[in-house]
């Protein structure tokens, strides 16, 4: 047994993907450190989150309370103030970890659907300007993110109640990651329709919808106490964004300016060329994770 386990670890420790996957992710520290010692001007998202975790955690004697943004970064946020420590400095911090913890999650997906394809990912997501560039903000974007991926490899990997979990708090952080649930319902629909497997899918959609109760119901139960509405931080907020000048002008903002921060994604589209064979029900079925990622982002890229 202890042979085995030798052997194991020699095994990876000389894994050239591995090995140059754990580069990626120390030049990735390196620069970050460097990038949030920086002087930058603080965001205005970044100030009202430090506001409100200051409302929250003063008895709202200081700060102020915005009731359409999301409260799990405030309340982080509230807790490092408290603590009296620099609440940007730590909000630039837990960027890092949390963007660092998405470069690892995406390395799993990626290694577990084909050998090479998450150290790729990782290194194309690590030097892409929006996440490198949003690591000195210290907003919702990269921590959220990060949540939304370890729900996606969890659901890989058959645990559905911690993903459904990850998935809760990626909302709690971020709104609109109400969009990756609705993608992970339809991508189970789609499961049963061609597996057939009624039982397995309707337990693993039961069970991510528990680990998603588990922090979501409180929170729609303190919005009805609050507000007298369950929805109203959504509703408020999505009133709020549909009236945005710049997404008025243009509908295909976030569409075009993805690709123009870092054109190398432009080759992320070949991972729809298996999905043009004439067999595409049996192409599913083999591809199943990838064609779920797919699906994920073009319901994000409809949104927004």
């Amino acid at each position: 047994m202890m042979r085995g386990i030798k052997l194991k670890t020699k095994q990876v420790k000389t894994n050239p993907i591995f090995l140059s996957f754990i580069v990626v992710l120390v030049i990735s520290l390196i620069l970050r450190i460097f990038y949030i010692l920086r002087p930058t001007p603080t965001w205005w998202d970044a100030s009202i989150y430090i506001g409100m975790g200051k409302w929250i955690f003063s008895d709202q004697m200081f700060g102020y309370f915005e009731p359409f943004r999301p409260l799990l970064w405030p309340f982080l946020q509230g807790i490092v103030w408290k603590l009296n420590l620099n609440p940007l400095l730590w909000g630039s911090i837990f960027e890092v970890i949390f963007g660092l913890g998405a470069l690892c999650v995406i390395y799993l997906i990626g290694e577990k659907i084909k050998k090479g394809a998450g150290l790729i990912s990782a290194t194309l997501l690590s030097f892409t300007p929006f996440f490198f560039g949003f690591t000195n903000v210290g907003i919702t974007d990269i921590p959220s993110i990060f949540f939304t991926l370890l729900s996606f490899y969890l659901l890989m990997v058959r645990r559905p109640v911690l993903s459904g979990f990850m998935a809760s708090i990626a909302f709690l952080l971020r709104f609109p990651h109400a969009l990756f649930i609705i993608a992970i319902f339809l991508f189970l629909i789609i499961e049963l329709v061609l597996e057939r497997n009624v039982k397995e899918t309707v337990k693993k959609g039961l069970l991510f919808s528990l680990g998603f109760a588990i922090l979501v119901m409180p929170f729609l139960i303190t919005n009805y106490i609050l507000y007298g509405d369950i929805l109203f931080p959504l509703k408020t907020g999505v009133t709020l964004v549909a009236f945005d000048p710049i997404l008025e002008r243009d509908y295909f903002y976030y569409i075009r300016n993805l690709f123009k921060s870092n054109p190398l994604l432009i080759f992320s589209l070949s991972a729809l060329i298996p999905f043009f064979s004439k067999r595409l029900r049996e192409c599913i079925k083999n591809n199943k994770y990838t064609f779920g990622i797919i699906l994920i982002v073009l319901i994000y890229i409809l949104y927004f």
